[in-house]
């Protein structure tokens, strides 16, 4: 799928991860996420369904630090709030605020809405 925005620094980053050169601390629901994008793009016929599988069960084998996003609902529901953000991206938010790590997003309007106001919400490929 190299003709996402900013397809190289997310494999960058990948690769980071993959020499353990950095930690990926995510919510539960990112499975659900990436298997819903890699569904929309196998439906669109930009990935062969055999491709999505191998990433799915790549993701498995990841040691990615995963939070339960329902240790963190208030803070969850306070963060959609006080930006205007879904549910499911203040989840996001709220795991890299009180895991520590910042949070980097290739969601422009999430940065925006965030950034000024939680200097660890970085945008991807920002310089």
């Amino acid at each position: 799928m190299d003709d996402e925005t900013h397809c190289v620094q997310a494999r960058q980053l990948a690769e980071d991860f993959l020499l353990g050169r950095c930690e990926l601390t995510v919510p539960g629901l990112f499975f659900y996420e990436l298997g819903n994008i890699l569904s929309l793009a196998v439906r669109a016929g930009r990935v062969a369904p055999e491709w999505a599988l191998e990433a799915l069960d790549a993701l498995k084998e990841m040691d990615l630090d995963i939070v339960d996003a329902g240790d963190n609902l208030e803070i969850i529901f306070a963060m959609s709030h006080r930006f205007g953000l879904s549910f499911y991206d203040a989840a996001y938010v709220a795991v890299a605020e009180t895991s520590g790590h910042p949070l980097i997003t290739a969601d422009e309007w999430l940065y925006k809405a965030t950034h000024q106001e939680l200097p660890f919400v970085t945008l991807l490929g920002a310089e």
